[in-house]
């Protein structure tokens, strides 16, 4: 955080923002959820699928249920260099992934994640 006198009126808005984003996420994931069927099984199909390509392509693969948010899942694969050679999977791998993203690791790495939200649904 920067020094008070320095601080613009927009960092302290970002600052409260952020702020109060946070305390949406922490009121959310201390609810109670329950397994959405629909969702989970779509995440389990595909993080099924991404580890059979991560390992054929002798990839790096992981994958994090309820993480890092309750409500999530998270596939990760990395590897010096991805190639989906079949555009048809990835296609549909992209379509039901909430988020892809492509990053550069620092050790040199490119690895490519894939959100799925929906896995959990709070219990209202």
């Amino acid at each position: 955080m920067m020094s008070e006198e320095f601080e613009s009126d927009e960092d302290k808005a970002l600052d409260k923002f952020a702020a109060t984003i946070g305390e949406m996420l922490d009121v959310s994931d201390s609810r109670a959820m329950m397994m959405n069927p629909v969702g989970y099984a779509k995440y389990k199909l595909f993080a099924e699928q991404l580890k059979q390509f991560a390992l054929s392509n002798h990839l790096d693969y992981s994958a994090k249920e309820f993480s890092p948010s309750k409500q999530m899942a998270v596939v990760k694969i990395a590897g010096d260099y991805i190639k989906f050679g079949n555009l048809d999977f990835l296609k549909a791998v992209m379509s039901f992934a909430d988020i892809v993203d492509v990053a550069p690791l620092t050790n040199g790495k490119i690895e490519v994640s894939f959100d799925f939200y929906g896995v959990a649904e709070p219990i209202e």
